[in-house]
């Protein structure tokens, strides 16, 4: 399409009046906040009066619980019903990933975030779109809110930080157990490691895969000493992460998951989460949703110096991962595996003090705060 013809179209398209279409991406599709909020929109009947439409990366049709639903459609953000329909018409956009297209200035934009400021962004990968200035923008607290602007390249005055927290840590606090019940076992850590190497790129962050499981001496230690402790360790990579160097066999009490895994049992990765019994992470911001769980944390350092020489951690940040315990060796993790079964909980205090400056709110209302604040804005009805 020329550039003639297409800004003819567009001038066309502008001619019309908007829809009331709500638009919601996440990656993976129909997941993180964007489908907490989505859940809350359907509880509260929003799709009566609104098209919600899921605007996805990689998925061929909706999910089956959501098949069945009124006025939920989706449309490959590539399309062309997506580009030059739901783009132009749509009312509001609640996007969790990448910043889709804002066609008019009138159309209502959140943006809720698939993580909140830790790592040190050193390109312009996350920057604030300019048609997106100005637009609403989820926190955990206003405190946290400047440095998630500061991550996308903006200044804390270019957005509108809206202190409601995270729609997806609703969930942690429930009391469900269910997911006990999938890795048959009482008690589970899980483990979230960050993206340090993708697969057919030359590209990475650090010069091992996953802390410590990459070399087998290792992972069979860990997998005996959670063995003898009667917990097992699940362990769920960064989908772009490159796997190859790491052999995963058949371990009594490691066990590893992906994203279909939790599509197949029905499950969120948050569900998944709340039902754990501590958490291990590295240089993801999930430890600051998890501090929501009062259980124990620790941090995976091996590669610590590599990862912040290449990638980098917000030094203004790096004191809230006292609320964990810092690992730097298998013996190390072996260590905590075994303070967790035992109960030994040395960070309680310094995990609740972070909690309470990191997040305005400590409950499970963070979804109905934002449709409550869409209603007050005539957003939605």
């Amino acid at each position: 399409m020329n550039i003639f013809i297409k800004n003819t179209a567009e001038k066309f398209l502008l001619l019309k009046p908007l829809k009331n279409i709500i638009v919601f991406e996440s990656n993976p599709d129909f997941t993180d906040n964007s489908r907490a909020l989505f859940d809350e929109m359907i509880k509260r009947k929003v799709n009566d009066n609104f098209l919600l439409l899921w605007a996805t990366h990689n998925s061929s049709e909706l999910p089956n619980d959501l098949k069945n639903i009124k006025n939920v459609e989706f449309a490959d953000i590539n399309s062309f019903k997506y580009k030059y329909y739901y783009s132009y018409y749509a009312r509001a956009f609640a996007v969790s990933n990448i910043f889709l297209n804002k066609r008019r200035e009138e159309q209502y934009y959140i943006y809720l975030a698939h993580g909140a400021a830790f790592k040190a962004i050193k390109d312009k990968r996350y920057s604030l779109p300019k048609e997106c200035y100005g637009c609403d923008f989820c926190a955990y607290s206003e405190f946290s809110g400047k440095y998630d602007a500061e991550n996308l390249n903006a200044n804390v005055n270019d957005v509108n930080i809206i202190e409601t927290g995270y729609p997806r840590n609703d969930v942690l606090f429930e009391k469900n157990n269910k997911c006990k019940a999938l890795f048959n076992t009482e008690k589970y850590i899980y483990w979230l490691p960050t993206f340090r190497q993708k697969s057919g790129d030359n590209s990475s962050v650090s010069s091992i895969s996953i802390p410590f499981i990459y070399n087998s001496e290792d992972l069979e230690k860990i997998n005996n000493t959670a063995d003898e402790s009667n917990i097992t360790l699940v362990i769920k990579p960064h989908p772009a992460q490159d796997l190859s160097k790491i052999k995963i066999n058949n371990l009594s009490n490691v066990k590893f998951i992906d994203e279909s895994f939790l599509t197949e049992n029905k499950v969120s990765n948050y569900e998944v989460l709340a039902d754990s019994c501590a958490l291990l992470s590295d240089y993801s911001s999930v430890f600051y949703d998890y501090l929501l769980c009062d259980k124990p944390i620790g941090f995976c350092w091996e590669d610590y110096e590599i990862y912040v020489k290449n990638e980098g951690i917000n030094p203004d940040l790096i004191e809230f991962t006292e609320c964990g315990d810092k690992l730097f060796t298998a013996d190390d993790l072996c260590a905590f595996i075994k303070d967790v079964t035992l109960g030994n909980d040395k960070l309680k205090e310094k995990r609740e003090e972070i909690k309470n400056k990191v997040h305005k709110y400590t409950d499970s209302n963070s979804a109905s705060r934002i449709v409550d604040y869409l209603i007050s804005k005539k957003v939605i009805k």
